[in-house]
């Protein structure tokens, strides 16, 4: 026998091993033995997959408990965990945040005999299985024959009077009705089904976008629409300022705290909430007044919303988390703040970059302050890489440029940060872009790959790419690169630019062109990166009607010419699919796997094409409704597909439960 190693439960999935307790080899099957079935279980659940495995092999009481309260063997569980690991980071942070703000998807895997086990490993954590399920369910869905589409919620909505939001998970709908002055909290139980589960007379302008929880709001007091008075006028510190609404397991809403002024801003002397932003684990909250400063709350372990931290607030303000909620990016035009969350949960300000070529603050700030027309016609964004390690910040123009100006030369700018092992953050590299050009707006973006270690700047005449050296320097792969080679032309606005998940595909999908502006085709050009680590472009397509690329870049619809649409796909060893499909698709969208298309086609029906299990696309279901489409998504689990449907002057939304079809036996004799 060997000694065990119990590790303490955490959410952390990289969580080291602490405090390790060793027990005796001597009289460990009797001790095993003495135990009862539930007590075992929750022993076995803090022990590692590796543990798990050892005590399998010599335990048959191990081996009953991991059959009947996991439902599986410790090898299945192990493969949710690597397939997991395998991911890129920017599809673990989407199963992490799936799993966060979606408790009715993790009620339904545990109806999933094959998907959950109520006692699994600490490492093997919600997110693993979100993302095992939704490959399991991606599977079912190419070898079943036929989809059904089962109604899991209709609301009907007037399209003047009526608002409504949907959050990233589709698990939470909130409509706004300004007639009744009411706001309605709409969700799905458990089992899918969609019900009206909190009706109230509170009516804001907040922006919900940035609320992508499906079981926590925060909502801004009525009373403080309109000009409040004074923080220090009678006491009004104290008024109530924000309300933290959160969603039992049963669907029950409830006001859970109420945060006053002081509660929000004890140090400074505003009241208004004009923006909120949540992080991805819903563990942190920034509250903005656009006129004086900022807030962060934090969610402690009591449960309770406090104030933590005190933000600067400005015209040219910009600001964002990472994608593991560890870090904030504050802009305010000259220099940009990092702001890192310590282990203790507090926020603190860890380090600073200047943007511009100018090392110098003062120097920096004095021309964001200049009352330069070229300046402040710039606009500025800034994101981070999927792994959280890297920050990129930049500028291009507003679309103001003033042409009594001719040949005025003017210099954007990409700033490149990145994270060392102390978690602070200093200056990698700084991107200079030059237009001279008074006839044109000169606009720019940046994007990183799903793995951080390419980044591409992106701009109305070509792109660069970088690459991540080993010693975490940005080298040049190609710069100043057209789109479409031989060229020569100008966009009138940027390409979309998106990735394939597995960093070997850059697309550049162009709405238009050129500056021609009877030129309306649309525009898709894929580079792909061979195994030397060279770009080429691999395909030009281009559509009058429509180009659509999956989420995960590995296929894309393109409408053709006569009634026709071509769908292209990429296999995992680099090899392009072509396939033609004698239907005239007007509209189409990917479910996130890439393995559904949704789309309406010219006789205004919606369609699901399916990927079979030969490598074709075949249609699966047809739903003609009652009615013009006006809109229609998946989920990010796939489960279900929202459609909006306008129909007698409302707006019908409808939820879809997806469900494989089980083939036909085959019949004998």
């Amino acid at each position: 026998m060997y000694p065990i190693v119990k590790y303490p439960k955490t959410c952390d999935v990289h969580q080291d091993v602490q405090n390790p307790v060793e027990f005796p080899a001597s009289g460990f099957g009797r001790f095993i033995g003495a135990m009862s079935g539930d007590s075992l279980a929750n022993l076995l659940s803090y022990l590692s997959i590796q543990d798990l495995a050892n005590l399998e092999l010599v335990s048959r009481g191990v081996r009953t408990v991991l059959h009947d309260k996991c439902g599986m063997s410790v090898s299945q569980l192990h493969k949710y965990y690597q397939y997991f690991l395998s991911l890129p980071k920017a599809e673990q942070h989407f199963y992490q945040a799936m799993a966060t703000g979606n408790p009715q998807l993790l009620h339904h895997l545990r109806t999933v005999p094959a998907i959950f086990s109520p006692c699994y490993p600490v490492q093997c954590r919600p997110e693993a299985l979100c993302a095992y399920y939704n490959q399991h369910f991606c599977q079912q869905m190419i070898n079943a024959p036929s989809l059904s589409l089962s109604a899991a919620g209709c609301m009907e909505f007037l399209p003047i009077v009526s608002t409504f939001f949907l959050n990233a998970n589709h698990n939470c709908l909130i409509n706004g009705d300004s007639r009744a002055r009411a706001m309605h909290i709409w969700a799905p139980d458990n089992s899918g089904s969609w019900h009206r589960e909190l009706s109230t007379d509170y009516i804001t302008g907040i922006n919900m976008h940035n609320q992508h929880g499906g079981n926590i709001l925060f909502l801004p007091s009525e009373q403080l629409s309109g000009e409040p008075p004074a923080v220090d006028a009678g006491g009004n510190a104290h008024e109530h300022l924000l309300s933290v609404v959160r969603r039992s397991d049963s669907g029950i809403w409830s006001e859970a705290q109420q945060m006053t002024v002081a509660d929000i801003y004890p140090h400074l002397a505003h009241r208004c909430i004009n923006e909120m932003i949540l992080s991805d684990d819903g563990k942190s909250l920034v509250c903005i007044d656009h006129e004086s400063g900022g807030a962060i709350l934090c969610c402690e372990t009591d449960g309770n919303w406090r104030h933590n931290n005190d933000l600067s607030w400005g015209d040219n303000h910009e600001i964002c988390f990472s994608p593991d909620s560890q870090y904030i990016a504050l802009f305010d035009g000259a220099e940009v703040s990092f702001i890192t969350r310590d282990a203790d949960g507090l926020w603190s300000c860890c380090s600073k970059i200047v943007f511009g070529l100018s090392s110098d603050v003062a120097v920096a700030r004095q021309a964001a302050s200049d009352d330069d027309r070229l300046f402040d016609n710039m606009e500025f964004d800034m994101a981070f890489s999927p792994d959280s390690r890297h920050f990129a910040a930049w500028s291009d123009d507003v679309g103001i440029y003033d042409e009594s100006i001719p040949g005025a030369e003017t210099e954007f700018y990409v700033k490149v940060a990145g994270l060392d092992q102390n978690r602070q953050w200093s200056h990698r590299l700084t991107i200079t872009k030059k237009h001279s050009d008074p006839r044109h707006c000169f606009l720019l973006s940046v994007a990183f790959s799903p793995d951080g270690k390419l980044l591409v700047v992106a701009t109305i005449t070509g792109f660069d790419i970088w690459s991540l050296d080993d010693d975490n320097s940005w080298s040049p792969v190609m710069q100043d690169r057209a789109y479409i080679e031989r060229a020569g032309q100008i966009l009138r606005k940027l390409p979309d630019i998106q990735f394939s998940m597995n960093s070997r595909l850059l697309y550049f999908m162009m709405a238009a062109s050129s500056l021609n502006v009877d030129d309306n085709e649309l525009r898709a050009s894929i580079w792909q990166r061979r195994d030397s680590g060279q770009w080429e472009c691999a395909r030009i397509l281009s559509s009058s009607s429509l180009l659509k690329v999956s989420p995960r870049g590995s296929a894309l619809v393109c409408g053709g010419e006569s009634d026709c649409t071509d769908i292209y796909r990429c296999t995992h060893s680099g090899q392009w699919l072509w396939q033609h499909i004698k239907l005239s698709i007007q509209e189409a969208c990917f479910n996130r796997q890439g393995c559904l298309i949704a789309a309406r086609v010219n006789d205004g029906s919606l369609l699901l094409l399916g990927l079979s299990s030969d490598g074709t696309w075949q249609e699966k279901n047809r739903w003609r409704p009652e009615g013009q489409i006006r809109d229609f998504e998946f989920s990010p689990c796939s489960r279900s597909l929202q459609t909006r449907v306008y129909r007698n002057g409302k707006e019908v939304l409808t939820f879809w439960q997806i469900k494989p079809d089980l083939p036909l036996p085959l019949l004998e004799g």
